[in-house]
C-alpha cells in the first residue's frame, strides 16, 4: 500500500512498532554526535504520514527496544539506559539498566523508570501485558562483558518490581520476544553454548516458575 522513510539530522533506526486505532508508534534509537544515543519515538498514521518524532536521553546512552499500547492513547517503551545510574567503582563504568518510559499521543512522558544496580548490565528487548495489567519484560543481564543470562521481570502497571527471574544455560543467553498467556508467558531468544547459537524457549507460570 505504501512505504516511507524518516530522515533526521543523525542516524536513526526503529526497533519496535505498536498500533492503536489509526496511530502507528515506533521506537528505536537516535545516534548523537558524541557516539551516544537517545531513545527515539515517532507517531504516524495508517497512511504513513509522519505526525511527530521525538527522543529522550541523558548524558550517555538510551535505546528503545520494545513498545506496547498500555491504555487509550498511552504507550510504553522498554529498552536500556546508562545515563542517570550509579558508577560501578570496581569496573569504573556505569552499567546499563532497564529503561521504561510511558508516554501519550503527544509524546509527553507519563512516567519514567530505570531498573537495575551495579551488579549487572540489564537490557530489555521485549514486553507484553499480563491479563491483570502487569508488565512482563524479557532481555539479558550481564555480570561482565562477554557473558549474559536471560532474564524476565514482572512489574506492576507503573513499573514496580514484582519479581525477577534469570536463566543460565551456557555462556550467553538473551530473550528477544514474549507472549503473555492466561496462566503465565512464553518467551523466546537464543543461548550460545560451546559450539553455536541455539534457540532458547521458556514457558513460565504467573510467578515466573
Amino acid at each position: 500500500a505504501w512505504s516511507t522513510t524518516i530522515d533526521e539530522f543523525s542516524d536513526i533506526e526503529a526497533h519496535a512498532i505498536a498500533i492503536q486505532g489509526n496511530d502507528v508508534m515506533l521506537t528505536g534509537r537516535q545516534q548523537n554526535f558524541g557516539g551516544t544515543s537517545d531513545a527515539w519515538i515517532a507517531r504516524l498514521n495508517l497512511a504513513g504520514d509522519i505526525i511527530w518524532t521525538s527522543s529522550w536521553g541523558g548524558v550517555r546512552t538510551e535505546i528503545g527496544r520494545a513498545l506496547k499500547a498500555i491504555g487509550p492513547g498511552a504507550f510504553l517503551l522498554a529498552g536500556s539506559t546508562n545515563s542517570d545510574v550509579p558508577l560501578d567503582v570496581t569496573e569504573g563504568r556505569r552499567k546499563d539498566q532497564v529503561y521504561l518510559v510511558a508516554f501519550d499521543l503527544n509524546g509527553d512522558s507519563l512516567w519514567t523508570r530505570a531498573i537495575g544496580d551495579t551488579l549487572f548490565d540489564r537490557r530489555a528487548f521485549a514486553l507484553d501485558i499480563a491479563p491483570n495489567g502487569d508488565l512482563l519484560l524479557v532481555g539479558e543481564r550481564s555480570p561482565t562483558i562477554g557473558s549474559s543470562d536471560a532474564f524476565a521481570y514482572r512489574l506492576s502497571p507503573l513499573g514496580t518490581i514484582v519479581w525477577e527471574r534469570a536463566w543460565d544455560t551456557g555462556d550467553e543467553e538473551r530473550l528477544l520476544g514474549i507472549s503473555a498467556l492466561p496462566d503465565g508467558f512464553v518467551a523466546a531468544g537464543w543461548s550460545f553454548g560451546p559450539a553455536s547459537h541455539q534457540v532458547l524457549l521458556v514457558r513460565r507460570d504467573p510467578n515466573g516458575n
